[in-house]
Formats: C-alpha cells, structure tokens, sequence
C-alpha cells in the first residue's frame, strides 16, 4: 500500500532524499564563503569564482538615483527637493551621509525600481514615465528615477 505524501518514508521523503546531497554541495560552499554552487537550479557544472561568465557578466543594469523633483504641499517627512538616494548593483541603496528618505515615499517607487533598471520595450509607458509621487495627498512629493550609469553584472551573483 502506497504511504501518503506526507507521512514520513512517502512520495515526499523520496524525492527530498534525492535532492539532499546537492543541498549539502549548496551549503558547505556558503559556509566556506565561495561564490560558487556545484549542482542544482539548471547548473551545468563548476562555474568558478566569477560565476563562469568572465568579468564581463551575462546581464546589464542600470544605476539608478531617486531624487526629490518637486514638493507641491508642506513636507511633514522633512524632505527638501534635492534630497536623493542611489540604487546600485542591483539592490544597494545608499543616502548621502547624514540624510533620510520617507519610507512612504520609498514605498510608492520602490516597485518600480527593478523594471527601471533594465532596458524596456519602446512601447512600455515605464521607460517613458519617471516621475512618482510619494502617497502622502498633503505632501504632494513628486520623484524622479534618473538612469545615472550602466554595469555589467553576473547573473548567478545575484541569486
């Protein structure tokens, strides 16, 4: 008689007791601190340190900088128009030294930001838009995403 999936020793147990050594591979390299993974996700091989694309990478994204364009209310948040932050390699988000930035106004262009960062269709209203505004209805804070460089990056760095 066949075991339910999930009773210990089922169809469950079966197919995690085939995937466990290239789960062991996975994490005796993160332990190690490689880059690296052996096995597993579509891997054909041993890519090395660099991921097995050359410095050149595989994949490229934009830099951006959210900066604050206008402010057509009162800024309860104490933003000032100017104020910025920068979205680099992928996922870094810095502020200049000693500034903020309104995590509700982080919060309504944060969405955007992926689909920003790479090249879109000339059809998509995202590449012509890149003004966005902060939710707050007395604030009125408008932002703008400016492209401000573009990098080469190895796609298996970054998942």
């Amino acid at each position: 008689m066949a075991r339910p999936e999930s009773e210990p020793g089922g169809a469950e147990d079966e197919r995690d007791a085939g995937n466990a050594g290239e789960h062991q591979d996975h994490r005796e390299h993160r332990e190690h601190g490689e880059k690296r993974e052996t096995g597993g996700r579509g891997d054909s091989g041993d890519r090395g340190e660099t991921g097995g694309h050359g410095d050149d990478g595989d994949m490229e994204l934009y830099d951006l900088r959210v900066r604050v364009d206008r402010i057509e209310g009162r800024s309860v948040c104490g933003m000032r128009v100017g104020d910025h932050f920068d979205l680099t390699d992928s996922a870094h988000l810095t502020l200049p030294h000693g500034r903020h930035f309104c995590v509700y106004a982080l919060a309504a262009v944060l969405p955007f930001l992926a689909a920003k960062q790479r090249d879109l269709a000339a059809g998509d209203w995202l590449a012509r838009d890149s003004l966005f505004a902060c939710p707050d209805p007395e604030e009125r804070l408008v932002m703008r995403v400016e492209r401000t460089g573009r990098r080469r990056m190895n796609s298996a760095d970054l998942t």
